[in-house]
């Protein structure tokens, strides 16, 4: 007589399934973001200061999005990949991306480190004072606000005046 096993799978079984299936959903939207074809840029609008231009402080408000739709931007419509479902989460390593706001000079010299850690999804908003990691006041001119989020990042121009 035939033998028939009629057991569900353990929970552990249909557990590790289900992780793996999701991690290799992940890689799968990562690759196809990392195409050179498709590579977007971070959205604008996850980074904003005001008032620029500013003579005492400037309010920086940066975002860690939720989802691809309102993370990434295409140069052209036509490169969006249309096998990403845009509504899904952002893929992030380690489930919240590295975060850092930093201010850079003319010239590319990093000025301040105005925040860095992990962070979850969310908006948060730093200040600015025109100094430098010493505390020492920066001259009038123009600078630029890099938000890094993992290895993609988006730049802003800020322009200090006295």
């Amino acid at each position: 007589a035939a033998i028939q096993n009629d057991e569900a799978p353990s929970p552990d079984q249909t557990t590790e399934s289900v992780e793996e299936a999701t991690r290799r959903f992940a890689e799968e939207r990562a690759q196809a973001l990392n195409s050179p074809k498709n590579r977007p840029s971070l959205s604008p609008d996850l980074l904003v200061g005001w008032p620029n231009p500013f003579n005492d402080v400037i309010n920086i408000r940066f975002t860690v999005p939720r989802t691809l739709k309102d993370t990434f931007v295409w140069k052209n419509e036509e490169d969006r990949p249309t096998e990403i479902d845009l509504e899904a989460d952002v893929p992030w390593s380690g489930g919240q991306p590295n975060v850092s706001v930093k201010i850079y000079s003319i010239n590319g010299q990093e000025l301040v480190t105005l925040h860095s850690a992990t962070q979850g999804v969310g908006e948060s908003t730093v200040h600015w004072n025109g100094t430098d990691a010493f505390g020492r006041k920066v001259a009038s001119g123009t600078y630029f606000c890099k938000l890094q989020l993992d290895d993609w990042s988006v730049t802003r121009r800020l322009v200090f005046i006295r």
